[in-house]
């Protein structure tokens, strides 16, 4: 849970921007986030941003992106229940589900894969999803806290005691 701006509200200002880099070819990032029509009375309500990145060099990964922050948004605006992470862990679910669906029953999308992060944001909390490698981080009174840990071998190997953190900076699974 993220704690309550000084004023007791949060303001959330928010953006989206996407920069295919200096080495792919297809910007396979895909974001979204809550409408004031869809953050007003509904379950579980307040605002809902999502960031998805699709699995660089794997077929699909912009489908896959889309796919995943437009399942979580759709799923969270309509969840029946106002508790918060349950609405979250449900709809990222949900999207997982829907990925594999899709990737299973047309062979061109095989293999496509994304990361999802997700905040949501109601009065003076913020609660927040994730999954895969992309990270969210906290900026506060000039200091950042990454509050995720990367679901990946590599970053699983340094929590199991495996690697060093220096070795898996040149680790060649690293991400």
């Amino acid at each position: 849970m993220i704690g309550a701006a000084s004023s007791g509200r949060f303001i959330v200002r928010a953006a989206l921007r996407t920069d295919v880099g200096k080495v792919r070819s297809e910007n396979q990032d895909f974001g979204t986030f809550t409408s004031l029509e869809e953050e007003n009375g509904r379950h579980p309500g307040g605002r809902l941003l999502i960031v998805a990145d699709g699995m660089g060099g794997h077929r699909g990964g912009a489908t896959a992106s889309r796919l995943a922050a437009e399942t979580v948004k759709t799923q969270y605006v309509g969840s029946e229940t106002d508790d918060i992470p349950e609405a979250l862990r449900a709809a990222l679910n949900h999207a997982n589900s829907r990925i594999f669906r899709e990737a299973q029953a047309n062979p061109d999308l095989r293999g496509m894969g994304t990361t999802t992060s997700a905040l949501a944001i109601r009065g003076d909390q913020g609660w927040f999803a994730h999954v895969g490698d992309s990270r969210i981080y906290m900026v506060s009174a000039g200091e950042i806290k990454q509050l995720t840990d990367d679901h990946s071998l590599v970053a699983s190997m340094v929590r199991e005691g495996l690697l060093t953190s220096d070795e898996a900076a040149t680790h060649p699974r690293r991400n």
